[in-house]
């Protein structure tokens, strides 16, 4: 009798499970990959914003605001006279005498401020001239002071070239042009060599419509 074949055992063939994300979870991940990108943002940002207020803080205690400058009214300011001859002002009842031009004196801010306040084309056309860069910003003159000359320079105008003469004179405040060309008739009538260029006279003479040296000699 043959033997009898025992049954194999089949076994079932193993599932591979396949998990597939919903479109939900897909989402869910990407915004709490936007999430943490923010987070990296907003703390860099906050970094960002401290260093900018520590150099702000360090800049503060580096610049002063010049705007607040408190000049006291008894402090002497430098002032000088850029009339050719004499010039007298009246300041709180004070007189004060420059006896000519290039003179320099020292007068109180209250008494300048009274000096602007009263006759204010004196300071603003260069009659008088503040040697005090502080001053001249709290009366807020920076605009006029940027079309200012020095002594100086009024005195050697002379030795530009004629057609430059002309065109400094032109562009000097009336008072300055008045002055320059006083001191210019004043070096011919004293005869300084400095002044004895006939071409240039003459340029002068016809820019001014007189004759300087006629003016020079009736001085």
């Amino acid at each position: 009798m043959a033997p009898i074949k025992k049954p194999e055992t089949v076994s079932a063939p193993t599932e591979t499970t396949v998990v597939t994300k919903s479109q939900v979870e897909i989402e869910n991940e990407f915004l709490k990959t936007q999430l943490e990108e923010m987070k990296k943002m907003i703390e860099s940002l906050k970094v960002a914003t401290t260093t900018s207020e520590t150099v702000n803080s360090q800049n503060g205690s580096l610049f002063i605001d010049e705007s607040q400058i408190a000049i006291p009214s008894n402090k002497l300011i430098p002032v000088m006279s850029m009339v050719s001859g004499s010039l007298n002002l009246d300041a709180n009842g004070k007189r004060i005498l420059f006896r000519d031009f290039g003179t320099t004196q020292q007068i109180s801010f209250e008494d300048l401020r009274a000096v602007y306040n009263t006759h204010p084309v004196i300071i603003e056309d260069g009659w008088l001239l503040i040697q005090n860069i502080d001053v001249v910003k709290a009366l807020y003159l920076e605009n006029k002071y940027e079309n200012f000359v020095s002594k100086k320079f009024i005195e050697d105008i002379i030795t530009l070239p004629a057609d430059e003469i002309i065109k400094t004179l032109s562009n000097l405040t009336q008072s300055l042009r008045t002055t320059a060309i006083d001191i210019i008739i004043k070096g011919i009538s004293e005869r300084n060599n400095k002044f004895s260029d006939l071409n240039k006279i003459q340029v002068i003479s016809d820019y001014i419509g007189q004759d300087i040296n006629e003016l020079a000699k009736n001085r």
